[in-house]
């Protein structure tokens, strides 16, 4: 987020991954000469979720119709995850299968869909695994996420299965924001990250106008 004094605001996303000790923005006014005041928080939170179990089957003998006379089978890939929300997160959610969606691009079929069931049963989301849509859950019940990756090739799946290449990413809209450190170098940014010490965070800047500056946000 950054700030002026005189309380205008302007929002930019960052991505900082769990492996990351930063992350770097680039910032630059481009009309006028500025003061700014860049603060980071997180936000939004992404929750890795590997498969409970998994398995080859032979699809729908309706869904071949889409090959035609070529003899081809559709093959499906059925994934079960298990899932229990973290209690300071909202309602917000949305799923993705982001190691899927290079590889699966030039199948006939509708190459993967997801089912989210709580434990009573009660279907509460489903949808394209390749499209991010938001839905509802709760954190105090629990429910399993049910996956299908479907295609032609039973050999591709089966090396996906065997590969690790199944991990669902969950998108977690935090109920209260956490706070982020803002850096002025790489050094300081990793510091910060380690819990070593706060010099070289990052407070009021004036910029003239084009003059870039790079920042480093750090947990």
């Amino acid at each position: 987020i950054l700030s002026t004094p005189a309380g205008a605001s302007q929002g930019l996303d960052v991505v900082l991954h769990e492996s990351d000790l930063f992350a770097n923005v680039a910032v630059a006014p481009t009309l006028r000469h500025e003061v700014i005041e860049p603060k980071a928080e997180l936000r939004t939170a992404c929750v890795v979720l590997r498969p409970d179990s998994s398995e080859i089957v032979p699809g729908s003998s309706n869904l071949d119709a889409h090959f035609g006379d070529s003899g081809k089978r559709v093959h499906e890939l059925r994934l079960t995850y298990n899932l229990s929300p973290p209690a300071d997160s909202s309602a917000s959610y949305s799923l993705r299968c982001a190691s899927l969606e290079q590889l699966l691009y030039d199948c006939a079929v509708e190459p993967g869909v997801y089912q989210v069931s709580s434990a009573a049963g009660e279907v509460v989301a489903r949808g394209d695994l390749f499209e991010v849509r938001k839905f509802s859950l709760s954190n105090t019940i629990k429910y399993t996420i049910r996956a299908s990756v479907r295609h032609d090739d039973p050999t591709l799946l089966s090396a996906i299965e065997s590969n690790s290449l199944l991990a669902l990413e969950l998108a977690v809209d935090l109920k209260t924001p956490i706070a982020l450190n803002v850096m002025s170098t790489p050094n300081a940014a990793i510091l910060a990250a380690a819990g070593r010490a706060n010099n070289g965070k990052v407070g009021s800047v004036s910029l003239k106008r084009d003059e870039a500056l790079e920042l480093f946000v750090a947990r």
